[in-house]
């Protein structure tokens, strides 16, 4: 690691932009047409995406939360930190949902077609959940520094 001064905004958004191909991947992979692919190559594929989405999501989760992110909105709008608490919670809440999803793919020799779409649909609801997270951390950083206070007549 270098001692050169990091562009934060920068890197956010170089981890915003890894964020949405890993969704877009993973959407491609869980909707992929099941008689196209052979289970254990899906299975194996999904897996690892899983896990690079993990990745990227706890890199996301850490500049956020360890870095001046978060500090820097407290600092601007004290009246948000209730917002801010709530969208870390759910940081811990994403991780684990995403956790059980790979726990439970990891489990299955095979899947029926059942269980198949199961995890799929689990998949499917926490890239939605991630989302609309993502949506209300964009929200939040609008209220913040973007308010429009009009002009005058």
């Amino acid at each position: 690691m270098t001692n050169s001064p990091i562009n934060l905004s920068d890197l956010i958004g170089r981890v915003n932009d890894s964020l949405c191909r890993s969704i877009a991947s993973l959407s491609d992979l869980i909707t992929r047409d099941a008689e196209a692919r052979a289970y254990i190559n899906w299975k194996l594929e999904l897996l690892w995406e899983l896990r690079d989405f993990q990745t990227l999501l706890l890199k996301h989760f850490d500049l956020e939360e360890e870095g001046p992110y978060n500090a820097a909105l407290i600092r601007e709008a004290p009246h948000c930190a209730p917002r801010l608490d709530e969208l870390e919670d759910q940081h811990h809440n994403l991780l684990t949902a995403l956790s059980r999803i790979i726990a439970d793919l990891k489990q299955a020799d095979t899947i029926r077609k059942a269980g198949e779409a199961q995890v799929c649909s689990h998949i499917k609801e926490l890239l939605g959940r991630v989302q609309r997270h993502e949506a209300a951390e964009r929200d939040l950083l609008q209220d913040v520094y973007f308010q429009d206070y009009g002009t005058g007549d």
